[in-house]
């Protein structure tokens, strides 16, 4: 056998050894995923005694924006996430069910006259619901939005009327520092719960995640 053919000979068998080790890489890794994936109802179940779970989906911009941290952080650190998949058909029964949360906790404040402008009723105005005072049975400060009724306002609030002036509610009620396996319910993502010996000792929702993994990323 002549020397070329034995340079392509070896060439082509080390192609082969960084294309199967890629493929072990990735299959291990595939894994280690569906293997620290669980179901919802499965979150507080898990044998270790502290780990974190995390609520995402794929179509979730904001889960998207961290993934990357998010397997940073699982590589470095030694407190195991577990993922729950919130698009999954099983999972979906444990979304808060924001549209009734609309219909209980929203406050028809005022009206549209005939120029346009706001009239709210005796006691109601703008700064009532952003002065940052009011909260909710958990002792959660309340965030407002003021929000004139419109067609897809009513889908979501089925007691609101067209042209009405309402404060709109949007903070979840949801003690999730209490919360129960068999009651757990997610009002939106990426949302992270830390558990400690069975029971939820913080959660961090949307930014804050992003800001839990600069800090113990070094960044």
């Amino acid at each position: 056998m002549n020397k070329k053919l034995i340079t392509i000979s070896i060439i082509t068998l080390l192609q082969l050894a960084a294309v199967f080790a890629y493929i072990f890489i990735i299959a291990d890794t595939d894994k280690q995923e569906n293997k620290n994936h669980i179901n919802y109802d499965e979150s507080f179940s898990q044998a270790d005694s502290e780990y974190y779970v995390y609520f995402y989906a794929e179509n979730c911009e904001g889960c998207n924006s961290i993934s990357d941290k998010i397997k940073e952080y699982v590589e470095l650190k030694t407190t195991p996430i577990y993922f729950v998949k919130m698009d999954d058909e099983y999972n979906v029964n444990a979304w808060y069910n924001w549209n009734n949360h609309c219909r209980n906790n929203d406050i028809e404040i005022g009206s549209i006259d005939k120029s346009g402008n706001i009239v709210f009723y005796s006691g109601e105005s703008m700064e009532k619901y952003q002065n940052g005072t009011i909260k909710n049975k958990f002792g959660q400060v309340i965030d407002f939005e003021i929000l004139i009724a419109d067609e897809d306002y009513i889908r979501k609030n089925s007691n609101a009327l067209l042209g009405k002036v309402y404060a709109h509610n949007d903070t979840f009620e949801i003690d999730l520092l209490n919360t129960k396996e068999k009651d757990i319910k997610i009002p939106g993502i990426p949302l992270m719960l830390h558990i400690v010996d069975g029971k939820v000792t913080e959660y961090l929702y949307d930014l804050e995640i992003n800001e839990f993994l600069a800090s113990n990323l070094g960044e």
